[in-house]
């Protein structure tokens, strides 16, 4: 793989926020389809 830059943790962050916030927004909307 490439190396990255000195801040590479601020981007593995952000990935790992942005990938949360998808599944936990995809999870919420799972859940109130099943109770519809």
């Amino acid at each position: 793989m490439a190396q990255f830059p000195k801040n590479s943790n601020f981007f593995d962050y952000l990935l790992y926020a942005l990938a949360g916030s998808v599944f936990l927004v995809m999870s919420y909307s799972f859940i109130l389809w099943l109770q519809f």
